[in-house]
């Protein structure tokens, strides 16, 4: 008894110029899809102009004689202590991205101010500015010695990101105009448990590197009888 054979299903030529198509609308896609996330996230991203009260507060920086003024603001909009500022950063200005109140206060050595804003929650160990990223960095690119015990004492890190780099740097003035104070911001750290050799900076530089690039003889003396490494 004769079978029949099962029939074969055709299959049809794809054009390659179907197959191009198709890349390029997947490709079309995914390239729509990237932009819109992204000015949605900046579109969710908070704003601050200058008359609001985190934009108040930071403007207070540099200005030894604003404390009490920052403190106020403080007082008011306790929830500020926990705020980044996401921005706009042309070269630090207004303020730098991702830097906190804590950060401006710490590299201003305002104890009063710094200690308002730990008891009302802000992270001693916040280090994602884009500049020196720690606190604790702030507080030793200006030797604010007090300022970095008092950071200590409540618990940050000696080993935050780049604050032996910021001492050894010497701040504006390289160390030259600070005395002894770099190396004292030095020694606390280290006592603290910094790493002395620490290479979580520009071109993996360690301190002493950093300390020889800007100049800081006090503190390249300092490394260098410790036995840091170039």
């Amino acid at each position: 008894m004769a079978t029949c054979s099962p029939k074969q299903s055709a299959t049809l030529p794809v054009s390659p110029w179907l197959v191009l198509l198709l890349l390029l609308l997947i490709l079309f896609i995914a390239i729509f899809s990237f932009s819109f996330n992204g000015r949605q996230s900046a579109m969710d991203r908070p704003t601050y102009d200058e008359s609001s009260a985190f934009y108040r507060l930071l403007d207070t920086k540099y200005d030894e004689e604003r404390e009490e003024e920052a403190i106020a603001i403080l007082n008011a909009n306790p929830e500020l202590a926990k705020l980044e500022w996401p921005g706009p950063d042309d070269q630090g200005k207004p303020f730098i991205q991702h830097s906190t109140a804590l950060h401006y206060a710490a590299n201003d050595g305002k104890l009063k101010l710094m200690q308002r804003l730990i008891e009302l929650g802000a992270d001693v160990n916040a280090d994602k500015a884009n500049w020196y990223r720690s606190v604790l960095s702030w507080a030793a690119n200006n030797a604010r010695l007090e300022a970095i015990k008092l950071l200590l004492e409540h618990g940050a890190d000696p080993k935050s990101l780049n604050a032996v780099h910021a001492a050894a740097f010497g701040g504006s003035s390289c160390g030259e105009d600070e005395d002894d104070d770099y190396p004292a911001a030095l020694k606390l750290l280290l006592a603290a448990g910094a790493d002395l050799n620490d290479r979580r900076f520009h071109d993996d530089w360690t301190p002493l590197q950093t300390a020889i690039d800007s100049g800081n003889t006090r503190a390249i003396e300092f490394l260098r009888a410790r036995g840091a490494e170039e």
